[in-house]
């Protein structure tokens, strides 16, 4: 269930109104690293939330292309 939670806030956190030094582009990197590593401990584990696991991984990974494609846009157009 954390996993769920914290992939999806790393999905939403770009969209807050936060812009600290154009820190937000790189604010969904730590909540998808999280989000993988708690994601495949569930899913390694013997316990129940095999599917919240695999959803959580899901919207993980979503964070960390959204991330990427942010934090790239933002590195090119501050480049020029």
């Amino acid at each position: 269930m954390v996993a769920l939670l914290v992939g999806l806030f790393g999905c939403i956190v770009w969209a807050l109104p936060i812009d600290e030094d154009r820190a937000r582009h790189f604010l969904p990197f730590p909540f998808a690293v999280a989000g993988i590593v708690l994601s495949i401990m569930c899913l390694n584990g013997r316990g129940r939330g095999g599917t919240t696991a695999a959803i959580g991984l899901v919207l993980s990974s979503l964070a960390l292309v959204l991330g990427i494609i942010m934090a790239s846009n933002e590195l090119f157009l501050h480049a020029f």
